[in-house]
Protein backbone atom coordinates (compact mmCIF):
# COMPACT_ATOMS: atom_id res chain seq x y z
CA UNK A 1 0.00 0.00 0.00
CA UNK A 2 1.38 3.20 -0.87
CA UNK A 3 0.71 6.81 -0.29
CA UNK A 4 -1.39 7.37 -3.13
CA UNK A 5 -3.19 4.12 -3.95
CA UNK A 6 -4.98 1.61 -1.30
CA UNK A 7 -5.36 -1.81 -2.05
CA UNK A 8 -5.45 -5.32 -0.68
CA UNK A 9 -5.55 -8.61 -1.69
CA UNK A 10 -7.52 -11.25 0.04
CA UNK A 11 -9.93 -13.97 -0.19
CA UNK A 12 -13.68 -13.63 -0.83
CA UNK A 13 -15.52 -15.33 2.66
CA UNK A 14 -19.01 -14.80 1.73
CA UNK A 15 -21.13 -13.63 -1.03
CA UNK A 16 -24.79 -11.89 -0.29
CA UNK A 17 -27.31 -10.20 -2.30
CA UNK A 18 -25.85 -6.87 -2.09
CA UNK A 19 -22.37 -7.12 -0.75
CA UNK A 20 -19.10 -9.57 -0.82
CA UNK A 21 -16.86 -9.75 1.99
CA UNK A 22 -13.37 -9.82 1.62
CA UNK A 23 -11.54 -11.44 4.11
CA UNK A 24 -7.59 -9.65 3.64
CA UNK A 25 -5.23 -12.10 3.34
CA UNK A 26 -1.76 -10.08 5.33
CA UNK A 27 -2.36 -8.00 7.98
CA UNK A 28 -3.83 -4.19 7.34
CA UNK A 29 -0.99 -1.73 8.67
CA UNK A 30 -4.11 0.43 9.27
CA UNK A 31 -2.42 2.73 11.85
CA UNK A 32 -0.48 4.78 8.92
CA UNK A 33 -3.23 5.02 6.91
CA UNK A 34 -5.37 7.92 6.12
CA UNK A 35 -8.59 5.93 5.45
CA UNK A 36 -8.58 4.21 8.32
CA UNK A 37 -11.11 5.63 9.90
CA UNK A 38 -13.68 4.83 6.89
CA UNK A 39 -11.92 2.09 5.93
CA UNK A 40 -12.51 -1.23 8.14
CA UNK A 41 -15.69 -0.10 10.01
CA UNK A 42 -14.68 -3.02 12.79
CA UNK A 43 -13.53 -3.01 15.90
CA UNK A 44 -10.32 -3.97 17.75
CA UNK A 45 -11.08 -8.19 17.84
CA UNK A 46 -12.67 -8.62 14.60
CA UNK A 47 -10.81 -10.36 11.66
CA UNK A 48 -9.74 -7.98 9.14
CA UNK A 49 -12.81 -8.32 6.63
CA UNK A 50 -13.84 -5.65 4.05
CA UNK A 51 -17.55 -5.60 2.83
CA UNK A 52 -17.87 -4.47 -0.51
CA UNK A 53 -20.89 -4.06 -2.65
CA UNK A 54 -21.73 -6.68 -5.21
CA UNK A 55 -20.65 -5.18 -8.85
CA UNK A 56 -23.81 -4.59 -11.47
CA UNK A 57 -24.35 -6.41 -14.70
CA UNK A 58 -22.13 -9.34 -16.55
CA UNK A 59 -19.71 -9.86 -13.57
CA UNK A 60 -22.42 -9.67 -10.86
CA UNK A 61 -22.29 -13.31 -10.46
CA UNK A 62 -18.39 -14.13 -11.36
CA UNK A 63 -17.83 -14.00 -7.58
CA UNK A 64 -17.80 -16.89 -5.46
CA UNK A 65 -16.63 -17.82 -1.45
CA UNK A 66 -13.18 -18.72 -1.99
CA UNK A 67 -11.97 -16.83 -5.25
CA UNK A 68 -8.79 -14.57 -4.62
CA UNK A 69 -9.88 -10.81 -5.49
CA UNK A 70 -7.92 -7.43 -5.55
CA UNK A 71 -9.48 -4.24 -3.72
CA UNK A 72 -8.55 -0.84 -4.82
CA UNK A 73 -9.89 2.41 -3.35
CA UNK A 74 -11.12 5.05 -5.12
CA UNK A 75 -9.06 7.91 -5.12
CA UNK A 76 -11.72 10.05 -3.71
CA UNK A 77 -12.13 7.85 -0.69
CA UNK A 78 -9.15 9.08 0.76
CA UNK A 79 -10.01 13.15 0.35
CA UNK A 80 -13.47 11.76 1.99
CA UNK A 81 -11.89 10.24 4.92
CA UNK A 82 -9.50 13.15 5.61
CA UNK A 83 -12.50 15.61 5.74
CA UNK A 84 -13.98 13.29 8.21
CA UNK A 85 -10.52 12.28 10.43
CA UNK A 86 -8.87 15.73 10.59
CA UNK A 87 -10.41 18.52 8.84
CA UNK A 88 -14.24 18.72 10.41
CA UNK A 89 -13.10 18.30 13.73
CA UNK A 90 -9.95 20.58 13.49
CA UNK A 91 -12.78 22.74 12.65
CA UNK A 92 -15.34 21.70 15.21
CA UNK A 93 -12.44 22.94 17.22
CA UNK A 94 -11.51 26.45 15.74
CA UNK A 95 -15.44 27.31 15.46
CA UNK A 96 -15.72 26.55 19.51
CA UNK A 97 -13.10 28.23 20.46
CA UNK A 98 -14.23 31.09 18.73
CA UNK A 99 -17.85 31.28 19.46
CA UNK A 100 -17.27 30.70 23.16
CA UNK A 101 -14.64 33.69 22.68
CA UNK A 102 -17.04 35.96 21.12
CA UNK A 103 -20.17 35.27 22.79
CA UNK A 104 -18.77 34.47 26.54
CA UNK A 105 -15.28 36.73 26.70
CA UNK A 106 -14.89 36.68 30.03
CA UNK A 107 -14.96 32.59 30.26
CA UNK A 108 -11.96 31.33 31.37
CA UNK A 109 -9.36 30.13 28.27
CA UNK A 110 -8.63 26.73 30.42
CA UNK A 111 -12.87 26.39 30.70
CA UNK A 112 -13.12 27.28 26.55
CA UNK A 113 -10.26 24.77 25.94
CA UNK A 114 -12.04 22.24 27.75
CA UNK A 115 -15.75 22.95 26.01
CA UNK A 116 -13.91 23.00 22.65
CA UNK A 117 -12.60 19.65 23.43
CA UNK A 118 -15.78 18.20 24.52
CA UNK A 119 -17.54 19.40 21.25
CA UNK A 120 -14.96 17.61 19.21
CA UNK A 121 -15.22 14.71 21.64
CA UNK A 122 -18.93 14.44 20.59
CA UNK A 123 -17.93 15.06 17.03
CA UNK A 124 -15.54 11.87 17.53
CA UNK A 125 -17.80 9.70 19.37
CA UNK A 126 -20.56 10.32 16.41
CA UNK A 127 -18.32 9.23 13.97
CA UNK A 128 -17.19 6.05 15.89
CA UNK A 129 -21.04 5.55 16.42
CA UNK A 130 -21.74 5.52 12.49
CA UNK A 131 -18.09 3.11 11.82
CA UNK A 132 -19.62 0.84 9.99
CA UNK A 133 -21.94 3.61 7.92
CA UNK A 134 -18.51 5.08 7.38
CA UNK A 135 -17.03 1.85 6.03
CA UNK A 136 -19.48 1.51 3.25
CA UNK A 137 -19.15 5.45 1.79
CA UNK A 138 -15.56 4.07 0.36
CA UNK A 139 -16.01 3.11 -2.89
CA UNK A 140 -14.08 0.02 -3.59
CA UNK A 141 -12.99 -1.77 -6.63
CA UNK A 142 -12.85 -5.64 -6.47
CA UNK A 143 -11.05 -7.67 -9.59
CA UNK A 144 -10.77 -11.27 -9.50
CA UNK A 145 -6.36 -11.90 -8.99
Amino acid sequence: MHSDHIEHIGVIKEVSFNNIAVSVEEPCQCEGCSIAIVCMGKSENEADIINVPRPRGAERDSFRPGDRVKLEAAPGSKLKASLWAFILPTVILLAAVLLLQSYLPDLNGLLTAAIAAGAVAVYELILYLFRKDLAMSVNWQIRHC
